[in-house]
C-alpha cells in the first residue's frame, strides 16, 4: 500500500522517516545477549526441575537485570553476577550454541569480551536458555498453574504466571527478540507430547512438573551436557508440543474470548454447555496472556528487521559473529569497522533477507494454496460460531472443565459399583448420606464451595434484559471484549505488513479475504473492523504536532481495508484510480475527491449506503491523522454531493426482505433503526469534513 500526502507542506520528508527512526532508537538500545555462566545455569537447572519456580524465576530475573540502573562502566561490570573468573561469554544467536562451546572457551577469549565491555560502556544481558523461556510461555497458561490450582495444596502456584510474564517481558525489552532467540524458544511446534496421552493432565498438578523420565535414571554424565529441563511440562505436556501451530493457539484462545456468543454441539446437554461457557471464560483471562506475550514479540521481532541501525545491524547476519553495541557507535568483537554508507537498493536487499527470517515469517504457512492461507484468518476472525467451533479444539485436555468435574469423572470410572441386591430407594438414600460426611477441609469440598461461590457471582451474566430501542448496539461482545478486538486488529496489522513486503501471499488476495468477513457483519460489528477511532492510534511524536509517517503498518492497514470494501459497495459509475493515472491502492486528497468521496453505493440498500457512509469516514480521519489532510470548499462540496446521491439512491427503500402484504411489525421496527443509522452516519461525515474546513 502506497500514499501521497496531502497536506503538511515541506515537513513530508520528516515525518515519513520518523516512524523509522523510532524502531531504529528502539533497535540500538538493545543490550548484547550473553550466556548465563555454567554454574548458574546449572543451578537454575536444578531449581527449577525441583518445581521451584518462584524462587527458580526471580534467580532468573536477577540475572537479566543486572547493572540496568547503574551509570558508569564500572558499575556495570563489577555487577555482573560470578565473580572474578565467571565473566560472561556472548552468546551466539542459533541453537547450536550449548554447555561444550562454553568450556571450550579460553580465559583469553573471556577477557577479550570483557575488555570490549567495558570500552563500549554497554554491559550485556543474561539471556536464558530457549528451554527456560519455552517454560514460561507454557506456565502463561497451562492449567495446572490458572484455572485448575489447588487452593488448598497448590496455593503458590497461581503467582507463577504473573513472575513469568514479567520475565518474558523485561527480557524482551532489555535483549529484543534476536537477542532472546524466540526463533528457537517459540519457533517449533508438535513435539513428542503430540499423539501422546492427553490425559498428562493431573488433578493433582502431576502435569505441573515430574520429570520425564522418572521411570528411567538418566546417565549422569550426561545430565547438564545440555539446557533441556526434565520436567513433563517443559517437553510432552508443554504448550509447544501440545498446539499443533501458533494458529491453533490463536484459533482457540479467541474462541475462549467469545464463549459468551459460541455455538455448541447440540449432542451437549444444557449443563455441560453451561460449565464449558464458564471454563472458556476462565480460560481466556490465561490465553489472553499467552497472546498478549507472543504478538508482543512478533510484532518488535518484525518491525526490528524493518529497520538498520545507524552504523551497521544491531545483531549480526552471522548467527557466530558477535555485536557488540556502544552507545552512539556500532562494532563487533572482531574489530571490524562500521558499516560504510550504502545505496538504498542494498538497504532495502538487507532488510529483505533479514524479514524473511522472521518469526511471524516461519509461522505463516509456505503452502500457496487457499486452504492454508484461509486458515490464518479464520483463527484471527474465531468466534466460536459455525465449523469454527469444531475446527478450534482445547489445547490441553478438559482445560475448560473444573477439577470437580473432571474428579468426579476419575472417581467413576476408578471406583466401579458393586452388585447389590438393594432396592433403587435405597440407594438412594446411601449416596444422599455420603454428601455430607465430607470434611469441610477437604479438597473436594472446598473446590466445591468455590464452584458455587462462582456460580452465584456468574449469575447476573445470565440475566437477558429485554430490547431497549435506545440503548446503543455493543458488537464487543461477539468478539470477545474490546482486549481481544485489539489483539485480533494488532495481528491484522502485524499480517498486513508482512504481506506488502513480498511475503506469504499478494496484497490485494489478504484483503479481499478480510473483505469477506468484515463487510456482511452488523452495523455495530462492521464499525468495529473499519473504523480507526474505536482502537487506539500510534501516538504522535512531539516535533510532528497532529501529523504521523504515512509509511505505518497502522495507516497502511486501515487504508487498504477501507478501500477494498469500498470498491465492493460503490457505484460503477465512480472512476477508478487507475483511470487517473495511480495504482488501484493509492489514496490522496485528489483521488477521495474525484473518485469516493461525492458518489453512492451501486445498491439501494440502506445497510450498503450505510456501510459506505462509515467507511468514507474512515478514510478521511486517517488520512487527516496521518496525512494532515485539511477541509477545503471542493471537499465539503464533494462531500454534499455524496451525501445528495446517497439520498436519491436510498430514497424510500428498506433492508430487504420484502414481500407480499403488510410488512410486520418487527421489519418496520428494523428498517427504522437501520433508516437511523444511515442518517446519523451521514451526519458524522458531514460534521467531520466541516470540522477539517475549521482546522484548514
Amino acid at each position: 500500500m502506497s500514499a501521497s500526502r496531502s497536506g503538511g507542506g515541506g515537513a513530508t520528508q520528516d515525518v515519513a522517516s520518523m516512524e523509522e527512526s523510532r524502531l531504529r532508537k528502539r533497535k540500538e538500545g538493545y543490550r548484547p545477549p550473553c550466556q548465563i555462566p555454567v554454574g548458574l545455569r546449572d543451578t537454575l537447572k536444578i531449581v527449577l526441575e525441583e518445581e521451584l519456580y518462584i524462587p527458580g524465576f526471580d534467580l532468573l530475573h536477577s540475572l537479566i537485570t543486572q547493572g540496568i540502573s547503574s551509570e558508569s562502566t564500572h558499575d556495570h561490570a563489577s555487577s555482573v553476577p560470578g565473580t572474578g573468573t565467571a565473566t560472561p561469554t556472548v552468546i551466539p544467536t542459533t541453537a547450536s550454541n550449548n554447555s561444550n562451546s562454553n568450556n571450550s572457551s579460553s580465559t583469553d577469549i573471556k577477557a577479550s569480551k570483557k575488555e570490549h565491555a567495558l570500552q563500549d560502556g554497554v554491559v550485556p544481558v543474561y539471556v536464558p536458555p530457549s528451554a527456560h523461556l519455552k517454560l514460561c510461555t507454557t506456565i502463561l497458561a497451562h492449567p495446572s498453574f490458572t484455572t485448575h490450582v489447588s487452593k488448598k495444596k497448590d496455593r503458590d502456584a497461581g503467582l507463577v504466571p504473573p513472575i513469568a510474564e514479567r520475565l518474558l517481558r523485561r527480557l524482551m525489552a532489555l535483549a529484543g527478540p534476536q537477542g532472546m532467540n524466540i526463533n528457537e524458544a517459540w519457533g517449533t511446534f508438535g513435539g513428542e507430547g503430540r499423539g501422546g496421552s492427553p490425559g498428562s493432565l493431573g488433578v493433582n498438578g502431576s502435569s505441573r512438573g515430574g520429570n520425564a523420565s522418572r521411570g528411567n535414571t538418566p546417565d549422569p554424565s550426561a545430565i547438564f551436557e545440555d539446557n533441556k529441563l526434565d520436567l513433563s511440562i517443559s517437553r510432552r505436556d508443554g504448550l509447544f508440543e501440545r498446539a499443533e501451530d501458533f494458529w491453533a493457539i490463536v484459533g482457540w484462545a479467541f474462541t475462549c474470548a467469545c464463549a459468551d456468543t459460541a455455538q455448541f454441539p447440540s449432542t451437549d446437554s444444557e449443563e455441560d454447555i453451561k460449565e464449558k461457557r464458564k471454563g472458556m471464560k476462565k480460560r481466556w483471562g490465561a490465553w489472553k496472556r499467552v497472546l498478549s506475550v507472543m504478538v508482543e514479540g512478533l510484532e518488535r521481532d518484525w518491525e526490528d528487521r524493518s529497520v538498520l541501525v545507524q552504523d551497521g545491524p544491531s545483531l549480526p547476519a552471522d548467527p557466530d559473529t558477535i555485536v557488540v553495541r556502544s552507545r552512539s557507535t556500532t562494532s563487533t568483537s572482531t574489530g571490524t569497522s562500521p558499516r560504510p554508507h550504502v545505496s538504498r537498493d542494498q538497504e532495502c536487499a538487507e532488510i529483505h533477507s533479514q524479514q524473511k527470517n522472521a518469526l511471524i515469517v516461519k509461522y505463516l504457512p509456505k503452502s500457496t494454496g487457499n486452504a492454508a492461507f484461509r486458515r490464518v484468518v479464520r483463527a484471527i476472525f474465531a468466534d466460536g460460531k459455525g465449523k469454527q467451533n469444531a475446527e478450534w479444539r482445547e489445547i490441553w485436555r478438559d482445560e475448560v472443565y473444573s477439577l470437580k468435574t473432571i474428579r468426579g469423572r476419575k472417581n467413576k470410572k476408578a471406583v466401579p459399583v458393586a452388585p447389590t441386591k438393594a432396592n433403587g430407594r435405597k440407594s438412594n438414600t446411601k449416596e444422599k448420606k455420603e454428601v455430607p460426611k465430607k470434611s469441610l477441609l477437604d479438597e473436594s469440598s472446598s473446590d466445591e464451595d468455590e464452584e458455587d461461590e462462582d456460580e452465584e457471582g456468574d449469575a447476573m451474566a445470565d440475566v437477558e434484559y429485554e430490547e431497549d430501542e435506545f440503548k446503543p448496539e455493543d458488537g464487543t461482545v461477539e468478539w470477545g471484549g474490546m482486549e481481544a478486538l485489539l489483539l485480533r486488529h494488532r495481528l491484522l496489522v502485524l499480517i498486513s505488513d508482512v504481506v506488502r513486503h513480498g511475503f506469504f501471499c499478494a496484497t490485494d488476495k489478504f484483503f479481499e479475504e478480510l473483505k469477506d468477513y468484515i463487510l456482511p457483519l452488523p452495523h455495530a460489528q462492521f464499525l468495529l473492523f473499519t473504523n480507526p477511532l474505536l482502537l487506539p492510534f500510534p501516538a504522535p511524536s512531539p516535533d510532528s504536532a497532529t501529523t504521523i509517517s504515512t509509511n505505518t503498518p497502522f495507516y497502511n492497514y486501515h487504508i487498504s481495508i477501507n478501500l477494498t470494501i469500498l470498491r465492493s459497495l460503490i457505484t460503477s459509475n465512480a472512476p477508478s484510480a487507475t483511470s487517473l493515472g495511480y495504482d488501484y491502492d493509492v489514496l490522496n486528497e485528489q483521488l477521495l475527491l474525484a473518485c469516493y468521496l461525492p458518489w453512492a453505493a451501486r445498491t439501494t440498500n440502506l445497510v450498503d449506503n450505510t456501510k459506505m457512509a462509515v467507511v468514507l469516514q474512515s478514510l478521511v480521519r486517517v488520512l487527516a491523522r496521518y496525512a494532515g489532510l485539511r477541509g477545503t470548499p471542493e471537499m465539503v462540496g464533494a462531500m454534499e454531493d455524496g451525501v445528495e446521491r446517497r439520498k436519491a439512491k436510498v430514497g424510500s427503500s428498506s433492508t430487504g426482505g420484502a414481500g407480499r402484504g403488510k410488512p410486520s411489525v418487527n421489519r418496520l421496527r428494523k428498517d427504522e433503526a437501520a433508516r437511523r443509522r444511515w442518517i446519523e452516519a451521514e451526519g458524522r461525515l458531514r460534521g467531520l469534513v466541516e470540522v477539517l474546513s475549521l482546522l484548514g
